[in-house]
Order: C-alpha cells, then structure tokens, then sequence
C-alpha cells in the first residue's frame, strides 16, 4: 500500500491516525505488547496491590497535571 503521507495536510493525517487506532482497538488481541511493557504493567499493580500507589481519575491525573505549568 503506498499512501502518499507528504501529500496530506494535517487534518488528513489526524484522520488517518484515528481510523488506524480505531481498528487497532477493535482487535487488541492481536496488538503485540513488549515484554518490558508486560513486566512494567506488572511492576505497577504490585505497588497498587501493596498500598505503595494510587490511582486518579482523569479529572484529577489533568488537574495535577495543569499544576505542575505545563
């Protein structure tokens, strides 16, 4: 497949970017995910399980996030 990518404008690419995730999602059996990414998953729910983190809700998580000026 040849998509000529320089050819598009950016609401194009945005677009294309979306669909392309959109599929992904609909199948993610069959998104191959990294064995550092597996062990890393791993690592975090540990510390959630032993009260060693916490989780925030997308309100809280931008919020904080906003705080730090970026």
């Amino acid at each position: 497949m040849n998509i000529p990518i320089d050819q598009m404008s950016v609401a194009e690419k945005l677009e294309t970017i979306s669909l392309i995730w959109d599929s992904l999602v609909d199948t993610p059996e069959h998104v191959p995910v990294p064995d550092w990414q597996e062990n890393e998953l791993k690592r975090r729910g540990e510390r959630l399980d032993a009260g060693k983190s916490s989780v925030s809700d997308w309100d809280e998580a931008e919020r904080r996030f906003d705080q730090l000026g970026r």
